[in-house]
């Protein structure tokens, strides 16, 4: 099950309608998700390479404010997340 929500239409591929509303706890409370979709993310490798992510089956919500995307849901596409501090 995922616990990533996206509110941004333009990260999503294959947005689908689920077939009854999944309620989630969201900061302003409850909230009934209607639509799904996968969610691809540009990202940079540990290289520096520029690589893309998709993570299957997220929600999608137009009026959240924000997106939210769990390292748990990044690890279960099969990618690994490295978080380090960025310096230029």
């Amino acid at each position: 099950m995922t616990v990533a929500l996206i509110h941004d239409v333009s990260m999503l591929v294959n947005i689908r309608h689920l077939s009854e509303p999944k309620m989630v706890m969201g900061l302003t409370g409850p909230q009934a998700i209607k639509f799904t979709g996968d969610l691809c993310l540009e990202i940079l490798n540990t290289t520096g390479k520029s690589s893309k992510i998709v993570v299957k089956d997220v929600f999608y919500d137009p009026s959240l404010q924000h997106n939210l995307v769990s390292v748990t849901d990044i690890s279960r596409a099969g990618h690994v997340t490295t978080l380090s501090t960025y310096s230029n």
